[in-house]
């Protein structure tokens, strides 16, 4: 009877030291290099979390230095549970979340009001991360926070994100109505810019990298105009050729 006491406790301090928590973000998610792991939003959730979600595929891409194709998922396209899955939204706007959380009622019961919530859950082998916020901006927060992650010493199985929402107006200072396009138009604002800084980033390694084979590819071709050249020709044209200071002042634009 002790010999099976003693077995099942070590049974369980062996689960506690293999368990995950936050401070195994990202390579919990990373096998062989790659992203082994859906990124999720609601099928109907607001635009908000599909940009929080472009902002963590190009964070997957930049950590594994390769293609991360297929990650991006809505709700509807996750079957099971038994996968590695990074859930954006809460309950209310996306199901995946719900059956993660089980279910939560009410289903913004997660978090106090102004936080968002970085939660991990282990499903059998898997890992299983919800981040999501009382607001689309505390989400988009929250999604930036686990970005972010060397700043933040994300540790344990939650982490919570205080989150400085918009100070609301007093009353008889506007109406209903222009208020709701106040608080649109400051939304959109705010989308807009996490977008284009989405956007500049990734066309910023885009462009390192077409640089550095267009400057591979111009070197080379110096070599071979160099070659053609004939010693009757080089003789004749001790000046560069209009070819080569074309191909130099290219080259220029890159130093």
């Amino acid at each position: 009877m002790k010999n099976i006491v003693y077995l099942a406790m070590f049974i369980l301090l062996t689960s506690f030291v293999y368990a995950n928590d936050l401070s195994d973000f990202p390579e919990m998610f990373i096998e062989d290099g790659k992203l082994n792991a859906a990124i999720v939003v609601g099928n109907r959730a607001p635009s908000s979390d599909v940009i929080a979600q472009s902002s963590l595929v190009l964070f997957f891409g930049s950590e594994t230095e390769s293609q991360v194709q297929g990650a991006s998922k809505l709700a509807s396209e996750i079957s099971s549970l038994n996968q590695s899955i990074i859930s954006i939204g809460s309950p209310c706007h996306n199901n995946v979340s719900a059956q993660i959380m089980g279910y939560p009622q009410p289903c913004d019961n997660f978090a106090g009001n102004g936080k968002a919530v970085i939660r991990l859950f282990e499903y059998d082998k898997y890992n299983h991360i919800i981040v999501a916020g009382h607001t689309d901006k505390a989400t988009r927060e929250a999604v930036n926070v686990l970005v972010n992650y060397k700043k933040y010493g994300l540790d344990g199985n939650e982490y919570l994100v205080a989150v400085e929402e918009e100070p609301k107006q007093a009353s008889g200072q506007k109406t209903e109505e222009g208020q709701e396009n106040s608080q649109e138009q400051t939304k959109q604002t705010s989308m807009e810019e996490e977008k284009k800084m989405i956007i500049d980033e990734l066309n910023k390694k885009i462009s390192d990298k077409s640089k550095e084979k267009l400057k591979v590819n111009l070197e080379s071709g110096i070599v071979e105009n160099k070659s053609m050249q004939t010693g009757q020709q080089q003789a004749q044209n001790k000046e560069p050729s209009i070819i080569n200071k074309i191909v130099n002042w290219v080259l220029s634009l890159f130093k």
